[in-house]
């Protein structure tokens, strides 16, 4: 099948049209938020590597700043001492000092020759295949620019032409060794898409060299049979309707294509439509692909909140719940669901990805695609021996394999037991500074603060935070309380009937909160949220007035991957 052939099946309706991007320039941002070492060793950068860029295999210049320099010139970030900005050093090529200078905010390093090719040293990715020993993918053809941005840190940005830009495309989005066609149809996607994603009036750059746009990685990955593929197909895109398509692609299909719509929550396009990608007996095209299986390590839920914690759009605090059900009629992930103490976020698929690829420790491995599931572990939720402590410290549930101890012990009993709470799903462990325990209807925190009082032990929030995504919740008018009818303005919400004897019978606000829903219908029964707990009118189940608490501890901890 020839590369016109590929292109005209994946895309369907398109045609090949020229355009110049021998000519068009694209800004790629390469490496964001370093901060380089303190001059005085007080303290490393942000990545342990050094703050050197190299000019390799020609001269080079920095704009503004310096004449020709000769190649093997070092250009050194470094931190004052304190943090208190950032200073230049340059050294020749022997290692003896020639220029120092503040950082001036901006730095744009030039090539003076065609070979000339610049290495901004701590932008480390990784060694390059088949070269038999540790070289940087971070070498590059093209204009680095080096900008300090609004945090004070390093954001590094490679401008150069698309067709040299696809020079460190291709070989990094398709196996060198495959056919020749193949790598054509590849160079047209990739010069189509990196059209596509030109952004003139961002200030810095247009994308990243992520799998999140498309993977970029420089000079030192390019091949002989893929600049073949981007010189034989230069100056050539895909069109549809006389304009240039947003020509997305995946490594692998698993034997079925997607609509854009499924993937990324656009609109639809009449050129991305999804098709069987198999061959003749039903097998899928990708089945010998080097990708087609993988997985990462194991890692612990921290890495994830320490990821979404590093951009602000992202933030979330301490991660609650994330929830990896919104998939696509192939498997594929379209949204990701996740909230923390401080916000409930909705990313894409494709933004999920690129942060994980981007932000989590490199040992990991990567996420190839958005067709993956999670194997969550339950340590927590494991069944334990029984403790039996002496003098009736501890109560032990066979049904869920867990203690009851001390102070939780004598709440539990005294406030309705089994029936109020559930059965203990944990241990006593630590979460967020407290001693805390989860059962299937509630969440008991221990606080030091207020020993001795009746708020020693309390029943977590767990209500607010598995309703906080779709909080606030409609309201009602204020209105005179009655003795079935409870007006709350600090919510805006009532309690009436049932819910509201059971309220005032278990507890009221010091056990289960103020409202924040009205009566609603959920799961077959009328139902009510509060701050610590959702209580249900299930007459069925035979509790006072006809009123269950929820199983939100069970909710929320299987939410959190920490229950299956």
């Amino acid at each position: 099948m020839s590369a016109p052939q590929i292109i005209s099946t994946y895309y369907q309706g398109t045609t090949l049209a020229p355009s110049p991007t021998e000519s068009t320039q694209i800004r790629v941002l390469v490496d964001e938020d370093y901060l380089p070492p303190a001059i005085d060793g007080s303290f490393p950068s942000s990545n342990t590597l050094p703050g050197d860029l190299f000019g390799r295999g020609g001269p080079w210049a920095i704009e503004g700043v310096t004449g020709p320099l000769q190649p093997g010139t070092r250009l050194n970030l470094v931190s004052l001492a304190g943090g208190h900005g950032i200073h230049v050093r340059l050294y020749d090529p022997a290692g003896n000092p020639m220029i120092e200078f503040p950082f001036p905010g901006t730095l744009k390093i030039v090539p003076l020759s065609p070979q000339t090719r610049i290495q901004p040293y701590y932008d480390y990715t990784g060694v390059v295949p088949n070269t038999g020993g540790t070289l940087f993918y971070d070498t590059y053809r093209g204009v680095i620019w080096i900008r300090q941005n609004s945090q004070g840190l390093l954001d590094t940005v490679n401008e150069l032409n698309i067709e040299d830009y696809l020079r460190g495309v291709v070989p990094a989005e398709m196996p060198i060794n495959w056919p020749q066609e193949a790598l054509r149809a590849q160079a047209l996607a990739a010069r189509t898409y990196a059209l596509s994603e030109l952004k003139p009036f961002h200030p810095t750059h247009d994308l990243d060299d992520t799998t999140f746009y498309q993977a970029y990685e420089g000079s030192n990955i390019e091949h002989p049979a893929t600049n073949a593929a981007v010189d034989s197909t230069r100056n050539t895109i895909i069109t549809y309707g006389g304009q240039p398509i947003v020509a997305y692609y995946s490594s692998g299909g698993s034997g079925f294509t997607e609509n854009v719509e499924d993937v990324l929550n656009g609109p639809p396009l009449p050129y991305l439509r999804g098709i069987a990608d198999t061959d003749g007996n039903g097998m899928p095209f990708d089945s010998q692909a080097p990708r087609r299986q993988w997985a990462t390590a194991e890692f612990p839920m921290r890495v994830l909140e320490d990821m979404l914690n590093v951009k602000p759009d992202t933030t979330v605090g301490s991660l609650h719940m994330i929830d990896f059900s919104d998939r696509s009629h192939s498997g594929r992930l379209r949204t990701v669901h996740v909230h923390g103490s401080t916000a409930s976020r909705r990313l894409p698929a494709q933004r999920f990805q690129a942060l994980f690829n981007r932000l989590t420790p490199e040992e990991l491995g990567p996420l190839n695609s958005t067709n993956f599931q999670i194997e969550f572990q339950y340590p927590l939720t494991r069944p334990v021996p029984d403790l039996n402590l002496p003098g009736n410290q501890s109560i032990y549930f066979s049904e869920t394999g867990h203690n009851v101890l001390f102070g939780f012990k004598k709440y539990f009993e005294s406030r309705g037991g089994v029936e109020a709470f559930g059965l203990p799903l944990t241990e006593e462990f630590v979460e967020g500074g407290l001693t805390v325990q989860y059962f299937e209807r509630a969440r008991f925190e221990y606080h030091p603060e207020l020993a001795g009082t009746k708020y020693e032990v309390q029943l977590g929030l767990l209500g607010d935070q598995i309703t906080a995504g779709s909080r606030p919740l409609p309201g009602v008018a204020p209105f005179p309380n009655e003795p079935e009818h409870r007006y709350f303005p600090e919510t805006g919400h009532s309690v009436n009937f049932a819910f509201l004897k059971y309220w005032e019978k278990q507890g009221a606000l010091d056990a289960l909160g103020y409202p924040i829903s009205e009566e609603l219908f959920e799961q077959g029964a009328p139902v009510q949220y509060f701050q610590r707990a959702r209580l249900e009118y299930r007459p069925e189940l035979g509790g006072p007035f006809g009123v269950v608490k929820g199983k939100i501890g069970v909710e929320y901890l299987r939410a959190r991957g920490l229950l299956p």
